[in-house]
């Protein structure tokens, strides 16, 4: 008589092997999304830095209120994805070059502590 069917040890061997898959598979599943997510944000900020130097480029100075560049909201836009948050502010202590001002925007993340930044000098931490 043949038997069908698995033995505990098939099954255990199987477990294990998921395990360690699992094991490797999941953290890098949570670095990408994680990854994808912090490009949303640089994404949203790049866009307004350059909406920033258009603004310069007629006006000469920098703004903090977006709706000056023609958005709808003054400051705090949300990401495409909604995965971060940015708003600007005037540079703690602009370059003694610049005699214009600096702008300073900041993405902040709405599912973590992650903070993203970029000024119209070009330092950016990301």
């Amino acid at each position: 008589m043949k038997q069908q069917g698995f033995t505990l040890l098939e099954l255990m061997i199987a477990v294990l092997v998921i395990g360690i898959l699992s094991a490797f598979g999941i953290p890098a599943y949570l670095n990408q999304v994680e990854s994808s997510r912090e490009t949303d944000g640089q994404a949203l900020i790049t866009r307004i830095m350059q909406d920033q130097e258009r603004y310069y480029t007629e006006n000469l100075t920098y703004t903090t209120d977006f709706k000056d560049m023609g958005y709808s909201i003054s400051n705090g836009m949300n990401s495409d994805e909604g995965y971060y948050t940015v708003s600007a502010s005037t540079c703690a202590s602009p370059s003694p070059t610049t005699i214009d001002g600096c702008v300073l925007l900041t993405g902040t993340s709405t599912t973590g502590g992650e903070v993203l930044t970029l000024d119209s000098l070009g330092n950016k931490s990301w």
